[in-house]
């Protein structure tokens, strides 16, 4: 569902709604990715470790403890100001074969030629191996305008699973409807 109640489009992109209200119409895809990290800081309480970069570069800290009202009120502030920009700048690269759940796959509308307006970024929220140590994995995202944040749904799977397979040596890869390249896999 989107911020505002009506229903969001291209509802087969979904495989499942994660259980978690929605604080703002500005809670777009990397927000999503802040979120599910600051949520998972708080609920582990390492709140000096809930800190996000604004689009300049500045740290935003939260400062308000086990307080679930400050907390929620600095997410929206953070989402006022930071982007698929900001978070591609404050996280560092991580290579495919280390990905972990957490992760984020994140490219700023600057960095692709011909689209100056739109970034999008996606969270890894599970990686699982088998014994042969192919890996996969889940991924979660939200999407403009402000929808619930969702578990993405793998066309490329044959039994439309949820679960991404990884190639090691993908110089692409085609997750939901935007292309990654292997280099904007990143970590916090």
């Amino acid at each position: 569902m989107l911020y505002t109640g009506g229903r969001a489009r291209f509802q087969s992109l979904n495989y499942a709604v994660v259980d978690i209200p929605l604080l703002s119409n500005a809670e777009q895809c990397a927000d999503v990715c802040i979120r599910l990290r600051a949520e998972y800081l708080y609920y582990s309480k390492q709140y000096g470790n809930i800190h996000f970069k604004d689009v300049n570069g500045n740290t935003m800290r939260y400062s308000g403890g086990a307080s679930r009202k400050s907390f929620e009120n600095y997410l929206r502030r953070v989402y006022g100001v930071a982007s698929t920009y900001s978070l591609s700048r404050e996280m560092k690269t991580r290579r495919l074969s280390d990905m972990q759940p957490g992760d984020v796959f994140v490219y700023a509308a600057v960095d692709r030629p011909g689209n100056h307006k739109y970034g999008h970024a996606i969270m890894v929220v599970d990686v699982a191996e088998n014994k042969k140590g192919k890996k996969a994995f889940l991924l979660a995202e939200g999407n403009t305008p402000a929808r619930n944040i969702h578990i993405m749904r793998n066309f490329e799977n044959p039994f439309r699973s949820p679960w991404f397979f990884l190639d090691d040596d993908a110089d692409l890869l085609l997750l939901s409807v935007f292309p990654y390249k292997s280099k904007e896999l990143r970590h916090f």
